[in-house]
């Protein structure tokens, strides 16, 4: 609704009217947050309802699948640039993020209607059961007896605290590459700072080399009307020049002082 009354007259507005009002008011500014929470906001309902309406998980699939079109509609013709830009990585962790913290509050009453809640003794799937969770002891022993013993053992305690230090030394290791990945990329920043100060020194010396030996460009008449003494300069400019590259890698920590 906000998209369809509000964003397109306003773009029409800021587009046709000449006041001063609609050309401070401007255009719309496509908010990545508030997306972002608008999607999680809608996730949260369907995970709480899908419960209680099967169909819920499908309509929002069509739901979304029109509002999805019809922001991008809006965000190419109605909307302008973001005056901060806004990283990818970073929105990407905040929507997961939001969507963890969605998922949790979506479990609790989920959990709580299926264990405590009583179940109607006049109609509906449960009827014969006190809870809804009943259902479930009750199915699984009906099953065979190979799969009922593996259910058994997946929800047993030592299988779960075996999951759980699993996941621990999971998490543990993925911490542990990202801070190795990170020091490596700040050592490889280092060193183009230092391959940086080193390509400095070297331009330096070669301009130092260059006026000591009195060269000067192409096109200047003096090295135009001389030619006998372009032997010299080639001799003096090549001294000079492994002169330099010697001290260059001879001494690398003179880079660094410069």
């Amino acid at each position: 609704a906000v998209t369809l009354f509000v964003e397109f007259p306003r773009k029409l507005m800021v587009n046709y009217c000449r006041c001063g009002l609609a050309k401070w008011w401007g255009q719309q500014e496509f908010s990545i947050p508030d997306n972002v929470l608008q999607i999680v906001y809608g996730q949260t309902i369907c995970w709480i309802g899908a419960y209680y309406c099967p169909m819920l998980p499908a309509i929002c699939i069509i739901k979304y699948f029109f509002i999805f079109y019809i922001k991008k509609v809006s965000l190419i013709h109605n909307c302008r640039p973001a005056t901060r830009p806004f990283r990818a990585s970073r929105s990407t962790f905040f929507f997961f993020v939001v969507l963890l913290i969605g998922l949790s509050l979506a479990c609790v009453p989920v959990i709580i209607s299926v264990a405590q809640i009583h179940c109607s003794q006049g109609c509906g799937p449960f009827v014969n059961y006190t809870t809804s969770w009943e259902v479930v002891p009750d199915t699984v022993s009906k099953l065979p007896d190979g799969v009922r013993n593996l259910l058994y053992a997946l929800s047993s305690e030592a299988f779960a605290v075996t999951f759980f230090v699993l996941t621990c030394l999971a998490m543990f290791y993925v911490i542990a590459l990202a801070g190795a990945h990170k020091r490596v990329i700040k050592q490889l920043r280092e060193q183009l700072v230092l391959e940086g100060q080193d390509k400095r020194f070297l331009m330096q010396k070669l301009y130092q080399a260059q006026r000591a030996s009195g060269v000067r460009s192409p096109g200047s008449k003096p090295l135009a009307r001389s030619s006998r003494s372009s032997p010299s300069y080639h001799t003096s400019f090549n001294s000079h020049f492994t002169e330099t590259v010697f001290l260059a890698h001879s001494s690398p920590n003179s880079s660094t002082h410069v």
